[in-house]
């Protein structure tokens, strides 16, 4: 017979096997920062939202988190009421820091779910800067994704080949995408931490890009060491 016990650590090892002490900052809370941040928090430890101050508007209603009763509030207050029970601190404000200091979790993971490539860029730079293990860069324009890992030691090639937002046609951030393609990415950001913690970097492209409607990769790029 299966007991409740056995049901609830089927489950655990399940949502996250490797990740219970895990801590993440996302920065972003839009379509993808709003689908990461419901995600991770089912399985780290701690995850500390930057939600860069924007407020839940009608046209978020449908493809972000959120729904009717949060228009006017803050994304990340939205959230942390959805996820009341969760390990999850919110910071109204953008990401980085305007001055060097450590963040609230001293994450060993930072997720950059933002709305301009400046903002990756800025975000990268602090990472480099605070030594951070792990930083992974996601986008969505349409029904696609593109989801970029940068481990130390990468993080200066991931800057010099980073556009700036007058090379790009649009903002690759998921203001045109679908609740789906949310879901998708942050299942993958889930997958790929999962598979960092567990140290099989050979599972972990550089690169990946997605059409997540016919679930098919059409660009991944490895690394080459493994």
């Amino acid at each position: 017979m299966i007991t409740d016990n056995d049901r609830l650590s089927r489950q655990h090892q399940l949502l996250a096997p490797n990740t219970p002490k895990l801590r993440v900052l996302v920065y972003g809370a839009g379509m993808l920062g709003s689908w990461v941040t419901h995600a991770l928090a089912r399985m780290v430890e701690r995850v500390e939202l930057w939600d860069g101050g924007d407020m839940v508007e009608e046209g978020n209603i449908g493809n972000q988190a959120y729904c009717e009763a949060d228009v006017g509030a803050h994304k990340g207050m939205a959230l942390h009421t959805h996820m009341l029970g969760l390990p999850i601190n919110t910071i109204g404000k953008p990401f980085p820091p305007t001055a060097v200091q450590r963040v609230g979790v001293s994450p060993s993971v930072v997720v950059a779910c933002a709305d301009s490539m400046a903002s990756r860029r800025a975000g990268a730079e602090w990472c480099r800067l605070m030594d951070i293990p792990l930083f992974i860069d996601t986008r969505a324009s349409g029904l696609d994704a593109t989801i970029i890992t940068v481990m130390r030691g990468e993080y200066d090639r991931y800057l010099s080949e980073l556009p700036s937002d007058d090379q790009l046609e649009g903002i690759p951030c998921g203001a045109t995408g679908t609740a789906f393609v949310g879901m998708f990415v942050a299942s993958r950001v889930a997958s790929l931490i999962d598979a960092w913690v567990d140290h099989t970097p050979d599972t972990i492209p550089i690169r990946e890009s997605w059409n997540v409607r016919r679930a098919v990769p059409y660009e991944i790029e490895w690394r080459r060491d493994g």
